[in-house]
């Protein structure tokens, strides 16, 4: 009996060892998928303006036509998942071809100078790459301690928006340096660096450790919506991201347009535009997580959510460069709450069991969203309005959705503590995060310098 306990827990110990693992791993794969983002996606649209002289809808297609249509390929790839038990080699093998279709959409362009061509590859190659994502966040679930997903997450998203802050930064700096010599070469530089990142992200994805996974003996249909439906606070937090995700989508990809095309911003002063968000996000990642796992995932969603008015206000009232600066400090201090919120809101209201249904259907309906916001504003600005106006109109629009968060439509999944008011995180508590990391910044500087002055 005594030699039975020790082998249960040595196999803990070992189970316990390979999720750290698999965790560390997840860090590093998500460093190169980020990077990938950087060198690729965070550069399609100057090269569709610049290169191949798209037009305002086609460059909100390719904002948000991947995430649509890969929001509705989740569908599928959770309900292949659960049938077959599979989420690992799903993964891995949609990786790998989104590496490889990094070189033939920058060749096919080459050659053949049309925006329809890059808007259908560079779709294609996402929608592979992301078909794998239910599956994946199924997988990350599984490894995360349930006490730590908000602190882990956090930690992971950091150092994930310190990869893209970096590699947005070489991104930039190439492209305003190689632009010169050949407008093309410059783009080709970037989109070859994001398959060898998308490949590295690949190679570690295939060391990464899966927990046995055990699906639901009842697998449904592709298209059956029962577990999605049944979950009613999910169902009502997914309907305001959705109806969010709108208003958001029907000026935000139309933001690239208007700085390059109608503000004449150049390639340096872009890829400022870039890496600012990426800056706020790097900070800010940790306090969304702690906030998360202190007071709740919804409420964090709140008041994350709330500065995004702010956002296109700014851009509307003025052009100053600096302003827009501004503006993009507090996209990324908002947007990182809102990403990391919103998975910890689904981590706390859906069981594992289901979370590959419900993660696939939620992210159709907050596809749906995002296409027809950047369908709607694309032909507007082509056809009918300004894209300041659109701007505008986008303010509005999200200034008048935000209040509905604070009416209890949408409850708190699990117990927590009773949470501050809005007006204290955003004033001592956000001060306090802030001046906590500069001390602990300061520690371990202070501790690097008397390490080496002592010898």
């Amino acid at each position: 009996m005594h030699n039975l306990k020790n082998k249960i827990i040595t196999l803990k110990t070992i189970e316990k060892e390979k999720k750290q693992k698999g965790l560390f791993y997840a860090i590093i794969e998500g460093s190169f998928a980020s990077m990938m983002t950087s060198f690729g996606t965070g550069y399609i649209n100057p090269y569709a303006i610049n290169a191949l002289k798209s037009e305002a809808l086609i460059n909100s297609l390719l904002t948000y036509l991947p995430q649509f249509l890969s929001s509705l390929s989740q569908l599928f790839s959770g309900w292949l998942s659960d049938k077959f038990g599979k989420r690992k080699e799903i993964v891995i093998i949609c990786v790998f071809l989104q590496s490889v279709s990094w070189l033939v959409l920058f060749w096919a362009t080459y050659f053949i100078h049309n925006t329809f061509l890059l808007l259908f590859i560079y779709t294609l190659g996402w929608v592979i790459g992301y078909f794998g994502n239910t599956p994946w966040t199924s997988w990350l679930g599984s490894l995360i301690p349930e006490r730590q997903k908000g602190r882990y997450l956090g930690f992971r998203n950091r150092i994930l928006s310190l990869a893209a802050l970096i590699s947005s930064i070489i991104a930039g700096l190439l492209l305003h340096k190689l632009s010169s010599m050949s407008v093309f070469f410059a783009f080709g530089v970037l989109f070859h660096l994001a398959f060898i990142c998308r490949f590295l992200s690949y190679i570690f994805l295939k060391k990464q450790y899966e927990p046995e996974y055990q699906p639901s003996n009842k697998i449904e249909s592709p298209v059956s919506f029962r577990a999605f439906f049944s979950n009613n606070n999910y169902l009502k937090f997914i309907i305001f991201h959705s109806f969010l995700n709108f208003f958001v989508s029907f000026s935000s990809g139309l933001f690239s347009v208007f700085a390059m095309r109608d503000l004449k911003y150049s390639y340096f002063e872009f890829m400022c535009l870039v890496v600012t968000p990426l800056f706020t996000s790097l900070i800010f990642f940790p306090f969304w997580g702690k906030l998360s796992d202190k007071y709740g995932s919804l409420y964090t969603y709140k008041l994350s959510a709330l500065p995004l008015f702010a956002i296109t206000a700014i851009w509307y009232l003025s052009q100053n460069f600096y302003l827009i600066i501004v503006s993009l400090l507090i996209s990324g201090f908002a947007w990182s709450g809102i990403m990391q919120s919103a998975q910890s809101v689904f981590y706390d209201n859906v069981k594992e069991i289901d979370r590959n249904r419900v993660y696939s259907t939620g992210t159709m309906f907050t596809g749906v969203g995002m296409i027809l916001g950047a369908i709607l504003g694309g032909i507007l600005a082509d056809y009918l309005i300004s894209i300041s106006n659109i701007i505008l109109i986008s303010t509005l629009l999200r200034f008048l959705i935000l209040p509905v968060l604070f009416t209890g439509f949408i409850k708190e999944a699990k117990p927590v503590k009773k949470s501050p008011s809005v007006l204290l995180i955003y004033s001592t508590g956000i001060t306090g995060f802030l001046i906590d990391e500069a001390r602990i910044a300061y520690k371990k500087v202070f501790r690097k310098k008397s390490k080496f002055s002592g010898d």
